[in-house]
């Protein structure tokens, strides 16, 4: 991944589609960071993936998904609901791996199964619907769409999704008072604020 053989190059002429598929680069290499390592280095891959993870999936179901509806030829409905099952799905997880946090049992199974769901809907998404786009969408918009996607990705806070915890003798903090663990609802919060902010700045930039 990517399959398609199109360039990824951030530049003038990059379009929507090369974005996604930079993107899918980037979330893939985040997975094999988390999955490698161990405590602040996990934390801080696991946050930058959630952060990619909100920003990229806000911009296909604001800009990729409604605009694959519209292309001719039919079956862009049913390619499009498979689309948004299939993200329906990981994001479930991706709530549950979120809350439990980084150092919780089962997080280690939790984020490969959510691995192999992110990239088979990648892969997927590369093979059916970036085509389609390339296809019948005019080279401008597709370049304008970009421009919004990358807004929205530079505007998620950086590290807002799993915050770490509170560590004993922390200068000002009793061990248990003040903060918030990965293991809170302060976690599954900060993936819809992040998801929210994407979207307005997408809706404004399109």
């Amino acid at each position: 991944m990517p399959e398609t053989g199109t360039p990824t190059t951030p530049g003038p002429e990059e379009d929507v589609v090369d974005l996604l598929l930079a993107q899918h680069a980037q979330i893939e290499q985040l997975f094999l960071l988390v999955i490698g390592s161990t405590g602040d280095t996990r934390r801080d891959a696991f946050d930058d993936l959630v952060k990619l993870l909100a920003a990229h999936e806000t911009a296909e179901e604001e800009v990729v998904h409604p605009l694959a509806r519209t292309l001719p030829g039919g079956g862009g409905d049913a390619m499009v609901d498979d689309r948004l099952d299939e993200e329906r799905q990981a994001k479930e997880t991706l709530q549950t791996l979120i809350k439990g946090g980084v150092d919780a049992d089962g997080f280690d199974t939790g984020i490969i199964l959510l691995r192999d769901a992110v990239l088979t809907h990648a892969r997927y998404e590369e093979r059916y619907e970036f085509p389609q786009l390339r296809q019948h969408v005019p080279v401008g918009r597709l370049r304008s769409l970009a421009t919004a996607v990358r807004a929205a990705e530079a505007s998620a806070p950086t590290r807002a999704a799993s915050q770490r915890p509170v560590r004993e003798g922390q200068p000002g903090r009793r061990p248990g008072a003040g903060g918030h663990r990965p293991g809170t609802r302060r976690g599954a919060q900060a993936f819809g604020e992040l998801t929210g902010i994407s979207r307005a700045v997408i809706r404004a930039s399109a």
